[in-house]
């Protein structure tokens, strides 16, 4: 029977060592693929503003320029100042046939082939997915969920937009290595904290396990035992206590936060060294609290996390936990219950991911404003105008979309200098903000262009009042660093339905009224 019992200790040890680490795998996976995703959006929207604004050079062709004087201008003055082609491999193709493939870092084996024969070569390096491609591409569309195979770096996600203009079709892309996506993000310390977490977890089923198979064979030899001799029940229990006071030493010298609950009352029986060093309370405190104390959320809120985790069948809770300092952090916590001296009992191991959630929500607000002067960029703008357009139908009310150009910001970047040419930028922005009500919406476009989104406008009269409020305060003296600053502002409008029922094509309207201003003198309005 010895045997036997072993291997059903050992067989239990293994079953639940693969889970653990079936969980660690799954958890390394789900980061990854997280921080693609979140890349991938992000590329998408650079390529896709990159796009739409060589579409709309090439379209108004100033001057009169040919499609392929407007295309080359493009080229100069709105993707390589972007620098497009400084973001890992860059795809520039004109009905499937590359423009840009004599750069020195372009991939010989692509070079002088289009895009059909670039997309075989692919096929036939393990990728399975470039007939469907290929038909996007030549029709015009977008996509980010694809990949193509590098020799040096192997897999590598990419983005990328089609677009047609004169029945000619543009397509602009980017791809980048998926190992220098992941190295970038700071990923690999999260993963090694995942795997320390294993190794630990691993540890502690081992000594979980040897310590029931100890105190089953210790049992059955005190069974035998006091048949023979009852003196020899000290024996037993000195086993007994030296197994308790191992597995003291493991929870009391881990270094991760790791804390005993009572599973009916909540109240904390226990807490290791790491955990007094995190909460900041003493051991005696710390042992009178509950876990609701340690909690920053509501009842509620942890009540609804509960049951979140349940019915996702996530093996950890996220709450916020506040520290001695009143502080409140985000922790992951993962649970298992146990029985100790009769009693049922949480046992929890606590992770703090404070800074990994600032990070998310860095690379979300990255993805909506603009880094420079924080409004709205024009990824936000397309959604908020997508989201009153949709409330204006339903109420029928109107819209006015201002599509502002800064007068003589050329003249300031060119005389003070870039940094001069964004403080000034920010201020403008400051400015737009605090003459629109907070229904309203300013973005910033691009370069020195600034949308201005004026919702429910019944009135003309409404609509140049706010106008002339803007113009009257970008005229006021801007203070640079060791300079005073002025400039004008001109400007197009437009009206929904007036002038349109989407927002590209109110945009359009917009901006096409402001090009007209800046051809009769600048600084002044014009409807559409």
């Amino acid at each position: 029977m010895q045997p036997l019992r072993i291997a059903s200790y050992l067989l239990l040890f293994l079953v639940v060592n693969a889970f653990i680490w079936w969980g660690v795998n799954s958890h390394h996976e789900s980061l990854k693929q997280s921080e693609l995703d979140s890349f991938s959006a992000l590329e998408l929207t650079h390529v896709r503003d990159i796009a739409r604004a060589t579409e709309a050079w090439i379209t108004h062709r100033p001057g009169g320029r040919s499609f392929e004087e407007a295309l080359q201008e493009a080229m100069k003055l709105i993707i390589t100042p972007l620098k497009l082609e400084q973001r890992g491999n860059t795809w520039i193709y004109l009905n499937g046939r590359s423009i840009q493939d004599t750069r020195p870092d372009f991939p010989e084996s692509y070079r002088g082939k289009n895009i059909k024969q670039i997309f075989d070569l692919q096929r036939r390096a393990g990728a399975d997915h470039y007939d469907s491609l290929v038909k996007g591409v030549l029709q015009g569309n977008e996509d980010s969920d694809w990949f193509v195979w590098s020799q040096n770096g192997g897999r590598e996600l990419a983005a990328w937009t089609s677009i047609k203009i004169d029945q000619q079709i543009l397509t602009i892309g980017t791809s980048s290595p998926e190992a220098a996506i992941l190295s970038a993000t700071g990923l690999e310390q999260e993963l090694e904290r995942d795997v320390i977490l294993g190794v630990l977890q691993s540890g502690l089923t081992l000594v979980l396990v040897m310590i029931l198979f100890y105190a089953h064979q210790t049992s059955l030899r005190h069974i035998r035992e006091l048949q023979g001799e009852i003196g020899d029940r000290a024996l037993v229990e000195t086993a007994l206590r030296e197994s308790e006071e191992r597995y003291r030493r493991l929870f009391s010298e881990n270094k991760a936060v790791q804390l005993i609950f009572d599973s009916a009352t909540g109240d904390i029986l226990d807490a290791n060294e790491a955990a007094i060093d995190y909460y900041g309370y003493p051991l005696e405190q710390i042992r009178t609290m509950s876990f609701d104390k340690l909690n920053a959320d509501s009842k509620a809120m942890v009540h609804n996390e509960v049951i979140s985790a349940k019915e996702e069948e996530r093996p950890y809770y996220l709450f916020r936990h506040r520290l001695v300092t009143g502080e409140a952090r985000d922790v992951e916590m993962y649970t298992t219950p146990l029985r100790i001296k009769g009693n049922n009992v949480l046992y929890a191991i606590i992770h703090d991911i404070t800074e990994r959630r600032q990070m998310e929500e860095e690379i979300k607000r990255l993805g909506n404003f603009d880094v420079l002067t924080g409004l709205p960029n024009r990824a936000m703008l397309f959604d908020r105008m997508h989201m009153s357009i949709e409330q204006a139908k339903r109420h029928h009310q109107h819209l006015a979309v201002l599509f502002f150009d800064l007068d003589g910001f050329k003249a300031v970047n060119d005389t003070h200098g870039h940094i001069a040419g964004d403080r000034l930028l920010r201020e403008a922005g400051r400015r737009l903000l605090n003459c629109i009500r907070k229904s309203d919406t300013a973005a910033r476009f691009g370069g020195d262009e600034f949308v201005v989104l004026l919702t429910d406008v019944n009135e003309d009269d409404a609509v140049v009042s706010a106008i002339e409020k803007i113009q009257e305060t970008l005229r006021q003296p801007f203070e640079l660093e060791h300079a005073r600053a002025h400039i004008g502002s001109s400007v197009g409008v437009s009206f929904f339905p007036h002038n349109g029922e989407t927002a590209d094509q109110l945009l359009h309207a917009a901006d096409s009224a402001m090009y007209k201003v800046k051809q009769e003198g600048k600084n002044g309005y014009r409807f559409a």
